[in-house]
């Protein structure tokens, strides 16, 4: 099985492809011609961990250009039916501190506002064999209704935006829930394999009067707090 991750530079989010012999599969896909051009002939697949614009700009063009069929949790949909959500303008507000450079980037790849329809949807959870590959997918929302996390194979794992390596999860946008995250996704991933999962993260404190973020104290998925070697706890409150 290869893995390929390819940035997409006037945001910084990433696309990655997943391939065994013919068999692909990708995830949060922006219009790369380079990458629609070697897929031609796979049996492909398109997948998101969550709805947001950044994640979705190749998603028509792609699914065009490979015959491919898509994938997502069952709350993307709503939002991607809805034209105000998918606008490339969306992006280029995104962009705005990237500089101009980021705005040429976009304007040549010539985004139009489509709305989408899956081929597959799955609530809590799916398992799914795509030729070669094995795909789980798990419903793990918070920083998105839509948000979910993929396990491919025995050891690929891809997060989205629910598992941010070194940063807070972002649950200020629309349809992002801390106390869903909290209650949800946090233990799912504190859950994981260590072999699979090594980051450390802050997370929202759960205090509702408190808007600051934990410092230090959350290393997935259950190796405890670096300074006092004692597990997070929820109910902690900020230091």
């Amino acid at each position: 099985m290869q893995i390929e991750r390819i940035p997409f530079p006037p945001i910084g989010s990433n696309m990655y492809v997943v391939t065994q012999g013919r068999d692909a599969i990708v995830l949060d896909p922006w219009p790369d011609e380079a990458t629609m051009q070697r897929l031609q002939g796979y049996h492909a697949l398109i997948v998101l961990t969550h709805e947001h614009i950044d994640h979705i700009s190749g998603l028509g063009r792609m699914q065009r250009a490979l015959s491919a069929r898509t994938l997502w949790q069952e709350n993307c949909t709503p939002w991607l039916r809805n034209p105000g959500n998918t606008t490339p303008v969306l992006l280029a507000a995104l962009s705005v501190s990237r500089g101009a450079e980021a705005r040429d980037f976009l304007r040549g790849l010539h985004l139009k506002t489509e709305t989408y329809a899956p081929d597959m949807t799955f609530g809590d959870h799916i398992a799914l064999d795509w030729g070669a590959l094995h795909l789980e997918g798990y419903a793990t929302p918070g920083h998105s209704r839509g948000s979910a996390c993929y396990r491919i194979g025995p050891d690929a794992f891809f997060s989205g935006d629910s598992l941010v390596p070194g940063n807070a999860v972002v649950t200020r946008l629309r349809g992002g829930d801390a106390a869903v995250l909290m209650d949800r996704t946090v233990p799912f991933l504190r859950a994981l394999p260590p072999a699979l999962v090594r980051a450390t993260l802050r997370w929202p404190c759960p205090r509702t009067s408190c808007r600051r973020y934990r410092p230090t104290c959350w290393r997935f998925p259950s190796w405890g707090c670096p300074a006092t070697r004692t597990a997070p706890s929820p109910r902690r409150p900020c230091p």
